[in-house]
């Protein structure tokens, strides 16, 4: 049978990618979603530390191969996530935004990861890298923060 459409490519659960997108502001969350589900990847979301850390908890048995994580946060922020998840022995890529002045020196966040994304977003390319790069290859040893 010949088609106007081409085969559409199924991935198998265990070639699934799964991000997990935090941020307490919903607009900000919802943006980020759109741009990595754009590139064909599975997004969870999550609006705040606190749920992040239940999210992750939960996802033992199917891990993210990414987290993109607001840092300025009430009570539980970014940095906090990514300690609980060193907690959990989850060596997961992390890309940060941020949309406010740091509340770490950038020694403590570059030790975590070199990626952090200022907010607001004006470079959606720059931030379709970072993802592919994090999903395809490792970049906790990747170039500087932008």
């Amino acid at each position: 049978m010949n088609s106007k459409y081409p085969p559409v490519s199924v991935r198998s659960d265990s070639d699934r990618r799964n991000v997990l997108v935090v941020d307490d502001h919903h607009i900000s969350r919802e943006f980020v979603m759109r741009i990595i589900e754009a590139l064909g990847y599975h997004v969870i979301t999550s609006d705040g530390g606190e749920d992040a850390i239940h999210v992750l908890s939960g996802h033992s048995h199917d891990p993210f191969n990414l987290v993109v994580v607001e840092l300025n946060m009430p009570k539980i922020d970014g940095v906090d996530v990514v300690r609980c998840m060193r907690r959990l022995k989850m060596d997961t890529p992390v890309i940060f935004t941020c949309d406010g002045p740091l509340r770490y020196p950038m020694t403590v966040l570059t030790t975590i990861t070199p990626h952090i994304i200022k907010k607001p977003i004006t470079d959606i390319g720059h931030v379709e890298d970072l993802v592919t790069r994090a999903i395809t290859a490792d970049i906790h040893d990747g170039a500087g923060a932008r």
